[in-house]
């Protein structure tokens, strides 16, 4: 749980889950300098006091791409959405970062695209 998180020190959590992203940020408000990243939208609004950034997942396009696979043919196949073909991001940190976190985020941003810095996924981990 969050509160075990806080608990044991941690100061940022993520949460990859729907609507129990309220019970993290309750436990965030009630903790010390916690920051959450939330999952699927920029859910700042929800708590801007707690809302480091959000991880966001743009279904939209990812759907497009699988709509586009099966209209050439493809009938079987995994879809993984990735931050390095663009339907995955981190939202706008808002000024919450220090400029030189911020720079540094940017640069691993660039290198993620470039595929220069790689990572496995969950579906990776399946195979």
């Amino acid at each position: 749980s969050a509160q075990a998180q806080i608990e044991n020190g941690a100061d940022i959590i993520v949460c990859t889950q729907d609507l129990g992203v309220q019970g993290v940020i309750a436990a965030a408000r009630a903790g010390k300098n916690v920051m959450v990243i939330p999952n699927m939208g920029d859910q700042y609004d929800l708590a801007p006091e707690v809302i480091l950034s959000s991880i966001v997942l743009d279904y939209t396009q990812a759907i497009l791409d699988v709509v586009k696979a099966v209209e050439a043919g493809q009938k079987t196949g995994d879809y993984v959405i990735k931050y390095v073909n663009d339907r995955a991001r981190l939202a706008d940190s808002r000024g919450k970062v220090p400029e030189s976190v911020s720079a540094k985020m940017k640069e691993i941003d660039k290198k993620i695209r470039a595929a220069e810095i790689t990572y496995p996924t969950q579906a990776d981990l399946f195979k």
